[in-house]
């Protein structure tokens, strides 16, 4: 999900230009993603800052839960950052394909839960700019699943 969207994000902000193959705004696009998603900085950080032939898959798994991204984005900078030889994306291209992990990678990434907006509720709450009745219904949860130790004393209206 969060590649899908950093890619949409590459179709606003890049200026391809319209004449470029579709097939190459995918590609571009795709790259933008994954130098969004797993700057230079954080590559290097992760595998270093010479050229290698050759990667464990444990590190691309390492990556992919530091990252939240894909095994294969992460061997895709490092591709494009010159840190991985041909040979050896090739090879790990090769052990991705035979293990089935083009499409099934191991260790599937939780699904994201933007906390966000909750983290405004409770803000709203200590700040009392609404009751503790009015979080939990913004939160979509029954007043007892607030913890009262947590919530404080009850807020009251900032305009009663």
């Amino acid at each position: 999900m969060r590649f899908t969207a950093a890619h949409e994000l590459g179709h606003w902000v890049m200026d391809l230009p319209s004449s470029m193959p579709e097939k190459t705004k995918e590609r571009c696009c795709h790259r933008f993603a994954g130098a969004f998603l797993f700057p230079a900085a954080q590559v290097r950080a992760e595998f270093g800052d010479v050229q290698r032939s050759r990667v464990h898959p444990q590190e691309l798994l390492n990556a992919k839960a530091l990252y939240g991204i894909s095994m294969q984005v992460a061997m895709y900078r490092m591709k494009d950052l010159g840190l991985l030889s041909q040979a050896g994306y090739k090879s790990l291209t090769y052990m991705i394909n035979a293990n089935g992990w083009k499409t099934n990678e191991p260790e599937a990434l939780t699904a994201e839960r933007p906390r966000r907006f909750e983290s405004l509720v409770f803000r709203g709450l200590v700040e009392e700019l609404f009751t503790l009745s009015r979080a939990a219904e913004l939160l979509q949860l029954p007043i007892s699943a607030l913890d009262p130790k947590m919530c404080g004393a009850q807020a009251r209206p900032a305009f009663a």
